[in-house]
């Protein structure tokens, strides 16, 4: 005799009178009842999170390698960012400690420690990378001015080794940089140097001189000379100098040459670029080095934003595709 189900109930696996099919990611228990897991929402504290760790990361990076602090406390600057890189490990640490959870929804936000990890760690290099970079202009300004300033110097009479201190120098005005007597030692580069002398000189030539003014690149390395080092080389109101703040060992060469081909003296040489406003332009290194990290820590702030929203857009889509439901 053929079996009829009651009214009202279902056939084996198919749907109750006025019910809904079973959704995929639920189970029955014993008795029937349907188990649902428990929704877990990512909630704005989260998302917010996933932003601002990573940039926070990069910001204090690049602050701490650019300024001030890694030129007074390297120890403690070098201390301070690899605390900031066991960050990203912490992230690493806390997403492989809760892999291999077996509820679906909790693995996929832990998933998210995955990403905090990879992005605080690049977030850190990139800082580390750009701070770097960024010191190389703010270590010459504190190398300039921790040193002093001298004004009225005349060139003729006084030694550079009464101003081994300074690094800003007004000398008498009508000084001027002796051009026949300028050369360049050819290493890749030329190392160009001439001398730095009165204006107003009056009796015999110098044949000793203590201040150069020196650049790359910028004059005819042998005779006949010409030397056009600096933009203010030509300008007639031009009579200061700020000291050459890289390696001088190229341009010693270039005076040894010099020595030899005009039969002068360099007497305790002193290297310089030769300007109009030495003060202004140890200012605009300043200048650079903060404006490159203020423009930096917005880009990058823009950038973790984008790289996060795609992010998350993908990690939505996914997410609603496979459980059929928004997290």
């Amino acid at each position: 005799m053929e079996s009829r189900s009651l009214y009202g109930a279902a056939p084996h696996g198919g749907i109750e009178y006025g019910g809904a099919p079973l959704r995929a990611d639920g189970v029955e228990d014993e008795l029937g009842t349907l188990l649902v897991p428990k929704r877990k929402r990512l909630n704005g504290l989260a998302l917010l999170e996933c932003i601002l760790v990573p940039w926070g990361i990069f910001v204090g990076v690049f602050w701490l390698l650019s300024f001030s602090m890694r030129y007074d406390h390297v120890e403690a600057t070098w201390c301070l960012v690899l605390f900031a890189l066991s960050i990203s490990f912490g992230f690493l640490a806390k997403w492989y400690w809760h892999r291999s959870d077996a509820d679906y929804v909790s693995s996929e936000l832990h998933s998210w420690f995955l990403y905090l990890a990879i992005a605080s760690f690049v977030a850190w290099l990139a800082g580390a990378v750009l701070g770097n970079s960024n010191f190389g202009s703010m270590r010459k300004y504190y190398d300039l001015s921790s040193m002093g300033l001298s004004r009225e110097v005349d060139p003729r009479d006084v030694s550079g080794n009464r101003i081994l201190d300074s690094s800003r120098v007004y000398f008498l005005p009508g000084s001027r940089i002796q051009q026949d007597l300028a050369i360049g030692y050819k290493d890749f580069s030329v190392y160009c140097v001439a001398p730095i002398v009165a204006g107003n000189a009056t009796g015999a030539p110098a044949t000793s001189f203590s201040y150069w003014a020196v650049g790359v690149d910028c004059c005819t390395p042998m005779p006949p000379s010409a030397f056009w080092c600096g933009s203010d080389v030509f300008d007639p109101k031009a009579h200061a100098a700020l000291r050459y703040p890289g390696d001088s060992t190229n341009f010693r060469h270039a005076i040894e040459m010099a020595e030899a081909e005009y039969g002068i003296k360099a007497s305790s040489p002193l290297f310089f670029s030769w300007l109009k406003d030495p003060e202004g332009e140890t200012r605009s290194y300043l200048a650079a080095g903060v404006h490159a990290f203020h423009v930096w820590i917005w880009a990058y702030l823009i950038f973790q934003v984008v790289v996060f929203g795609g992010i998350a857009a993908f990690y939505w889509r996914n997410y609603v595709a496979i459980a059929g439901r928004t997290p």
